[in-house]
């Protein structure tokens, strides 16, 4: 004896197949419109750095163009002047009925063609800066109604998909639900049992989670354990590496502080054996201006007596009358 399946259990696989199938369809068209955004984008990508690369590119031609509109006038002025300068000549010599020759004006008429043509080469390189420029406009041009073309067919994918498929199967969908509902009643008890095993598969489920959640968080926390030992670790040997430094520099501070003091002392030292020999050797302020005093007052009377010995006069007196005191 066969099982048969009732009417409502098949209608419900078909009713499941078919939502599969609009699920599937609709994750096909979302893979479509991901695919054309993301080719949209590096359109977009594309055209802002040739943008860019014009942009720059017209920004140097502007440059230029100044630059050679400055040239164009600074050689203007300079061949006005040049022609005033000409004129000038020509009106001199016609006035002094001076004629010029025919070599003369060939020698004219070769530097105004080789002004000439000086000019329509800087004109022929302006003119092909010109057309490169209006090339890469008109590519831009062409970039962006290619890009709003994309844009065009994407709002258009988009727009038919939305009208099209989605509310035709959402309509599909309502109807069949309404004709399900019958079957569906129907079909209670079986329907009830079988959620009691979902309930029951859910519970299942859940536990399930919470085991693989825990695992998880074991995981984790061994993975944080291994990582704090590890930074332990490393803050150990540094712990080691800063204790050796302050033992260095204790070390150092205690040789310093032993240099210093022996600096002291020999300048103290210095200070003294100073003091000495300058109270031993040198003799102090006072005694020196003494012995210059004295000295200079010894030379003064050594030049008074010879002055007074230079001025006697030797006289000639009677015997009886010679006395060599002051009395009258």
């Amino acid at each position: 004896m066969t099982y048969t399946p009732p009417h409502g259990t098949a209608n419900l696989d078909k009713h499941f197949e078919l939502i599969h199938e609009s699920h599937n369809e609709l994750q096909q068209q979302l893979h479509r419109i991901e695919t054309s955004t993301s080719q949209t984008n590096v359109d977009l990508e594309q055209l802002y750095s040739r943008s860019k690369n014009n942009n720059e590119h017209l920004n140097k031609l502007l440059k230029n163009i100044v630059e050679y509109s400055n040239e164009v006038i600074t050689e203007g002025n300079a061949t006005k002047s040049d022609m005033s300068l000409i004129i000038k000549e020509l009106d001199e010599l016609k006035r002094m009925n001076i004629s010029l020759g025919d070599d003369d004006i060939g020698r004219i008429r070769d530097a105004m063609r080789s002004i000439s043509e000086e000019k329509e080469g800087s004109n022929g390189d302006l003119k092909g800066e010109l057309e490169d420029l209006a090339k890469s406009l008109k590519d831009d041009r062409l970039s962006k109604q290619i890009l709003q073309e994309q844009f065009d067919h994407l709002s258009e994918s988009i727009k038919e998909m939305d009208t099209s498929i989605i509310l035709e199967r959402i309509d599909e969908l309502i109807k069949m639900n309404k004709e399900w509902k019958q079957d569906l009643s129907r079909e209670l008890h079986p329907v009830g049992k079988l959620q009691e095993i979902q309930s029951a598969n859910g519970q299942i489920l859940a536990k399930l989670s919470a085991i693989e959640q825990y695992l998880h968080d074991q995981r984790n926390k061994d993975t944080a354990s291994q990582l704090i030992s590890s930074q332990e670790s490393r803050v150990a040997e540094l712990e080691k590496k800063i204790q050796a430094l302050e033992t260095n520099y204790e070390s150092l501070v205690e040789k310093y502080t032993q240099k210093y003091d022996q600096y002291k002392l020999l300048s103290q030292q210095f200070k003294e054996l100073s003091e000495k020999s300058q109270t031993q050797y040198v003799p102090d302020s006072s005694r020196m201006q003494n012995l210059k005093r004295f000295h200079k007052g010894n030379l003064k009377l050594i030049d008074e007596n010879s002055f007074t010995q230079n001025s006697k006069r030797i006289v000639s007196t009677p015997v009886g009358f010679v006395n060599n005191s002051d009395e009258d």
